[in-house]
């Protein structure tokens, strides 16, 4: 089996991602393919102004 082969099949395949990985087009791809993931969002630190 080759990689092309071996990466297509996702189905039940549970996906762990940093907040680099938050973005609509990795997610549509993994539900595509039957995949279930897990992202970690980094939280927005607001800046003082002082």
């Amino acid at each position: 089996m080759d990689v092309g082969e071996k990466t297509n099949n996702l189905a039940e395949t549970a996906v762990t991602g940093n907040a680099m990985h938050t973005r609509r087009d990795h997610a549509d791809y993994l539900l595509s393919r039957g995949a279930h993931y897990v992202v970690d969002s980094a939280a927005q630190r607001v800046r003082s102004t002082r």
